[in-house]
């Protein structure tokens, strides 16, 4: 004797809100999770979901979509997927919340900005070094006369007084805080700064580069010869 499914066993172990709708979008089952969003349906209070069942129904396959509710704690995001006959005319509607992936993907979004901004603006050389030992991310405006082109990409050797990798901040494998050091610019003048810096470790506890800042401490007029 062969096992049957029921439509409500169909369902039941979706993790998320999860319907079977007609495809005139009667619902005809619905998981644990699935009240409210039965509820949307049946009164027609979700516009969106009556769309993608026509276009499922229309292209004979599974057709997904994001659609967005008021919550009582702001706007709430459903990622849906409308799988078509599941039996005889009938439409599985399964979501998955998805607003609080949107709304960190936002504030990561908003902080890259505002750091990106205050970057650009400050006086400080912000900078980051990568596990290839050279400079991955530098501040583009600064008073120390850099030019975002001659550093990106390039070693901190070059435009570091200090030679010796093992002694140089810009590799340090301990978290520094104003360390003086002297940096050199293309036109061969030197600038004295104290750099304040934090190493970067991969999952593995291994190095995998750095980043701090150099803080202007006095300008020096000499020159190399």
């Amino acid at each position: 004797m062969t096992d049957t499914l029921s439509f409500d066993d169909l369902i039941a172990g979706y993790p998320g809100a999860a319907i079977l709708v007609t495809t005139s979008g009667d619902v005809v089952a619905t998981n644990a999770s699935g009240a409210t969003l039965k509820a949307l349906v049946q009164h027609g209070a979700e516009k969106e979901i009556p769309k993608l069942i026509e276009a499922a129904v229309e292209r004979k396959t599974i057709v997904t979509g994001t659609i967005s509710m008021k919550g009582t704690r702001g706007d709430v995001f459903l990622e849906t997927s409308i799988i078509p006959f599941i039996g005889k005319d009938i439409l599985a509607v399964l979501t998955r919340d998805v607003t609080m992936e949107r709304n960190l993907r936002g504030a990561l979004s908003t902080s890259r900005l505002r750091y990106k901004d205050l970057a650009e603006v400050a006086s400080d050389f912000i900078w980051e070094v990568d596990d290839t030992e050279t400079f991955s991310f530098v501040s583009i405006r600064s008073t120390l006369g850099f030019v975002v082109d001659d550093v990106l990409g390039h070693s901190p050797l070059d435009i570091s007084q200090d030679n010796d990798p093992s002694s140089n901040p810009f590799f340090s494998r301990s978290e520094l805080q104003d360390q003086p050091m002297t940096l050199k610019t293309p036109d061969g003048g030197l600038f004295d700064v104290v750099i304040s810096c934090r190493p970067m470790e991969a999952p593995d506890g291994s190095w995998r580069g750095a980043r701090g800042v150099c803080r202007l401490a006095q300008t020096s007029s000499t020159q190399e010869d």
